[in-house]
C-alpha cells in the first residue's frame, strides 16, 4: 500500500556531487531508482525527473523534479 500526496507536496532536495538527492527536507536520502517522464498529458506538457528514495534508511518514497519549474515534489510513500 502507499500513499499518493494529491496535489504533491514541494521538498527542498539536496543533490550529491553526481546529481542524485541525497538529502529531503534536511533527511539523508540514498537514491534506487531514476526515470524521465516527458509527455504531452492532454496538451499540457509534463517534463518529469522522478527518483525512487530511501530516506532515513527506513522510508521508501517517490519524489520528482519538475523540470519547468525547478522545484522538487514529493509524490509517494511506500508502505
Amino acid at each position: 500500500m502507499t500513499r499518493l500526496y494529491e496535489p504533491p507536496r514541494q521538498v527542498d532536495i539536496v543533490l550529491d556531487p553526481e546529481g542524485a538527492p541525497s538529502r529531503v527536507d534536511g533527511m539523508p536520502a540514498e537514491a534506487a531508482n531514476r526515470w524521465l517522464v516527458e509527455v504531452d498529458w492532454w496538451r499540457r506538457p509534463v517534463a518529469r525527473e522522478y527518483w525512487k528514495l530511501v530516506v532515513s534508511d527506513l522510508v521508501l518514497c517517490e519524489v520528482y523534479h519538475d523540470l519547468d519549474l525547478d522545484a522538487w515534489f514529493l509524490e509517494r510513500v511506500y508502505d
